[in-house]
């Protein structure tokens, strides 16, 4: 009899230590998708008609204990931990079943830090609120309703479902953001940079969110420098070739000497609208909704594009030399190039060492093309292809 509860002790002991090894195993995962697991924690609680009141007093934690984990806003892990374990376990809950086919993404952080109601998004892309709630916890969604979202929340696909290389923007002005909101370096519109190059008597403006100018002093003394602008341009910049940088916050006038152009723009397009045109020029129905054409109808009228404009907008790269030269071609970024390798190098903030004296890449009519980065002063590129570039790398 005593061997029998020995066993019956031991068994029950090593049960719960392998439950208690999974969920430690799982905790780790819900803490990264804390935002969409207190978005599916909600949606739960709404399904299954539980107020807050009650699940704090049965689970045993206080309400702005509660409202935290719901928002995502806690930090500490080991308190995270404890009152998710709480939590999961008044719900009945595995940490298997919460999790469930969760896939990360940005879509009540973004909208929270716009100040947007889910009902206005709701209005907005004609998705109804309990399917953007569902969204929100990180169930599935169709590409045509992440592009809806991203139009209404003026940002990008990749952005939204956090795939993006460069740090995230919206195309709208300067982010005042409440202390209380996870801002996580989205940034908006601050004003344009003007770049003038040696042997060049012209300078370049180009629209950059707030993020990328503060990264440009943090940059300053580096030989390369890779600026992420909006409307879809990424520069990628020799320094040793550079004469001049300018920085035009948007609340000062344009600079009678410096060849301002005000048709660089205030980066008012969203970068979703540059990921969608090739299915936008092919007309493709199923990956986007017929809200998000007119959208993009819109724009093309008041912008002015024409049907050849698109490939040049998602593939243009354009080449300033140091002895004043200049030449643009069409980028094929599914062809063998290390363009993007070095964008990545640069970026990321390593050394010289790593970086390349030879850059390759292949235009769409398959010709390879071999550059010296010393003749070099500066590299224009389209942002969304060469960040899909660089992720597609890293992920292989």
């Amino acid at each position: 009899m005593e061997v029998l509860c020995d066993y019956r002790n031991t068994f029950a002991k090593n049960y719960e230590d392998s439950i208690g090894g999974i969920i430690m195993a799982y905790l780790d995962k819900l803490f990264d998708l804390r935002s969409n697991i207190g978005n599916k924690l909600e949606l739960i609680m709404e399904d299954r008609k539980i107020t807050k009141a009650q699940l704090c007093s049965e689970a045993g934690i206080s309400r702005p204990t509660l409202d935290k984990m719901i928002g995502g806003e806690i930090t500490n892990k080991t308190n995270y931990d404890k009152h998710l374990e709480k939590i999961l376990k008044y719900l009945k809950l595995t940490p298997d079943e919460l999790i469930g086919n969760i896939k990360k993404n940005r879509v009540k952080n973004i909208r929270e830090i716009l100040k947007m109601h889910i009902e206005d998004i709701s209005n907005f892309t004609g998705i109804s609120v309990k399917q953007l709630k569902r969204i929100e916890a990180g169930e599935d969604a169709s590409l045509a309703e992440l592009r809806d979202l991203a139009m209404c929340l003026r940002t990008s696909v990749n952005v939204i479902k956090q795939e993006n290389y460069f740090e995230p923007q919206v195309s709208t002005y300067f982010l005042e953001v409440n202390e209380n909101c996870n801002k996580e370096n989205v940034s908006g519109f601050w004003g344009n940079i003007g770049i003038l190059a040696i042997n060049s008597k012209k300078y370049k403006w180009y629209p950059i969110t707030d993020s990328t100018r503060d990264m440009i002093y943090e940059s300053m003394g580096n030989n390369k420098l890779v600026i992420p602008c909006m409307n879809n341009t990424v520069l990628y910049l020799n320094m040793d070739n550079i004469q001049k940088i300018v920085l035009l916050d948007e609340a000062c006038g344009g600079p009678y000497d410096m060849d301002w152009d005000s048709s660089s723009g205030e980066g008012e397009i969203p970068l979703v609208v540059y990921e969608s045109l090739n299915d936008y020029e092919y007309e493709s129905d199923k990956t986007m909704s017929e809200k998000f054409k007119k959208a993009i109808n819109t724009i093309a009228k008041k912008y002015d594009w024409k049907d050849d404009d698109y490939i040049y907008m998602t593939q243009k790269i354009n080449i300033d030399y140091k002895d004043g030269r200049s030449e643009q071609g069409l980028m094929d970024f599914n062809q063998d190039e290390n363009l993007s390798d070095e964008v990545a190098i640069v970026y990321d903030g390593m050394s010289d060492d790593f970086s390349e004296n030879i850059v390759y890449y292949t235009d769409i009519n398959e010709i390879e093309i071999i550059v010296n980065i010393s003749n070099i002063a500066m590299i224009e590129l389209p942002f969304i292809e060469l960040e899909n570039a660089i992720v597609r790398k890293q992920i292989c």
